[in-house]
């Protein structure tokens, strides 16, 4: 019983280690960036003023935008 338990601790200590250092950008490509959607939020933002309903953002909605190259000059 105590080998299953360290086993598990060893498991979820890789997983809450391991796993945090890529977490914010997994999965985006190399070219492109999130960004917060404004412009979804404001017409929900809208939708909700005119239907007297509270909004609580938990998380606020992305997209995916092309990365801007720097202009050298």
């Amino acid at each position: 019983m105590k080998k299953v338990l360290s086993l598990l601790a060893a498991a979820a200590a890789t997983l809450l280690l391991g796993g945090c250092a890529t977490a914010p950008t997994f999965g985006i490509p190399d070219d492109q960036v999130e960004i917060v959607d404004t412009q979804k939020m404001q017409l929900v933002e809208d939708w909700a003023r005119r239907s007297n309903v509270t909004v609580i953002w938990y998380r606020k909605p992305t997209r995916l935008v092309p990365k801007t190259t720097p202009v050298s000059s």
